[in-house]
């Protein structure tokens, strides 16, 4: 073997090393945090790729009341990210609440990142400019409820997205169709 050919192939195992531990964490911090979280590296790609400059929302997005509020109900969660099997195909789901820091007003989007396989399919579900931030997490309650008196059972569970106090809505599928009912107003 030439040095040339050394020289590439240790390179190359560098290279490969930084791009694992890169895609590895979405963060970058302490991995104890609940939104440190580990994300495949497809994913991960998939979403820098497409959104720009938003990160998950973690407790410090919180005002002070809604913080208190999420470490009561989700003590080790984060109110950035959830898992579940939404779609009932075997491979767990991951429901994204994205925020986009701004001056203005930040941006707050909700996304399912559907895993097909090795794929994934990237869902953006809502957007919300302004407001208080809104938090998520995946429910394996089958039957719910709109603040209407209508009933929608979602098989596989749903992800919720809530805004403390004022709104929340539980998003799953219902034959193969990605559904939502408003939990409260």
């Amino acid at each position: 073997m030439t040095s040339l050919v050394r020289k590439i192939m240790v390179l190359w195992v560098i290279g490969m090393s930084l791009v694992i531990l890169d895609c590895s964490n979405l963060r970058g911090a302490d991995a104890r945090a609940p939104c440190d979280v580990r994300l495949p590296c497809s994913l991960k790609e998939a979403l820098v790729a497409r959104y720009i400059g938003y990160r998950l929302v973690t407790l410090n997005d919180l005002v002070a009341d809604q913080r208190s509020f999420w470490r009561l109900d989700f003590p080790n969660g984060c109110p950035g990210i959830a898992e579940i099997d939404l779609d009932g195909n075997g491979w767990v789901d991951i429901g994204l609440n994205l925020l986009l820091p701004s001056r203005q007003r930040d941006q707050n989007i909700f996304v399912l990142a559907l895993r097909m396989g090795a794929q994934w399919e990237l869902v953006q579900v809502t957007e919300d400019r302004g407001g208080p931030v809104a938090v998520l997490w995946a429910d394996k309650s089958v039957r719910y409820e709109s603040h209407e008196g209508e009933s929608l059972i979602f098989p596989n569970g749903a992800f919720v997205l809530a805004g403390y106090g004022s709104w929340s809505r539980a998003y799953g599928f219902v034959d193969s169709e990605l559904r939502f009912v408003q939990l409260t107003d």
